[in-house]
């Protein structure tokens, strides 16, 4: 018996190694947070087959599984996708392996880490905002430094008042630069930038020993 059809809006989280006709991909969507689907390949090759890649944004339908209950996926709870289409795509991820490994860390942190479903739809905006990002150039550790912060502030963690506690003043100082700036008057602040990855790394320990997050 056919499962029950959802609309999905979503973004491709992971794509996981094909098994037989069908590519599997992690998808995080705004309504139902983290799905697991499978989307069947073309025996043929066909040029009006949508190719979905990691980055993008998409919509579309998706049957049964673990779509109707928002999972993570598992045994027997794999969706179908029975339609699909690429809203948006974020090929300049891909030309630069940093960005590429910074944004793909920032994907398997959603991936990995259960969103309450009132959540969902912020964590969204945030992969979205983070994606473009990471898209249009600017400095990956500050683009992961952000979006890390955003959810781990949003997950409800007092990364401003004890994270940034251990800091010493001049990290402190940069950290707080760097969390207010928006990102697209992030080049322009020269210096601090060289604190990007030593921030990256003081927040990752500090959310692995301190909260429940899984954090590469």
């Amino acid at each position: 018996m056919a499962g029950p059809l959802i609309q999905i809006e979503a973004l491709i989280l992971r794509r996981l190694p094909p098994s037989d006709a069908f590519q599997r991909l992690v998808l995080f969507d705004a309504a139902h947070g983290t799905l697991t689907v499978l989307h069947r390949m073309p025996r043929k090759p066909n040029p009006d087959q949508i190719n979905a890649d990691l980055f993008d944004e998409v919509a579309g339908v998706v049957e049964g599984g673990n779509a109707a209950a928002g999972g993570s996926g598992g045994a027997g709870g794999l969706g179908f996708v029975k339609e699909l289409r690429v809203v948006a795509r974020h090929e300049r991820i891909g030309r630069d392996y940093e960005v590429l490994q910074r944004a793909s860390a920032f994907a398997s942190l959603v991936a990995r880490n259960p969103v309450p479903e009132e959540s969902r739809a912020d964590v969204f905006a945030l992969l979205r905002t983070v994606f473009s990002a990471f898209a249009s150039g600017a400095p990956p550790a500050v683009v992961y430094l952000k979006g890390l912060y955003s959810f781990a502030r949003d997950e409800g963690y007092p990364v401003r008042q004890q994270w940034m506690a251990t800091l010493s003043p001049e990290l402190r100082a940069s950290a707080g630069l760097l969390l207010q700036t928006p990102l697209a008057e992030i080049g322009r602040r020269g210096p601090q930038l060289r604190d990007g990855d030593v921030l990256v790394r003081r927040l990752a320990e500090y959310l692995r020993g301190h909260t429940e997050l899984e954090v590469e």
